[in-house]
């Protein structure tokens, strides 16, 4: 079994869960898909 574990980045908006030092691959950031951030992104202002 192969685990790929990533950094967490310096702008990561999950730190709770990565504990500052595991990418938990949340996408909060737009780190893997650009385009699913757009969209939590937009959601976020609705809400507003």
């Amino acid at each position: 079994m192969i685990f790929v574990e990533y950094g967490a980045l310096d702008n990561c908006k999950n730190v709770m869960e990565s504990y500052g030092e595991i990418c938990v691959h949340c996408n909060q950031c737009g780190r893997f898909d650009k385009k699913e951030i757009k969209k939590e992104n937009k959601s976020e202002s609705e809400e507003i």
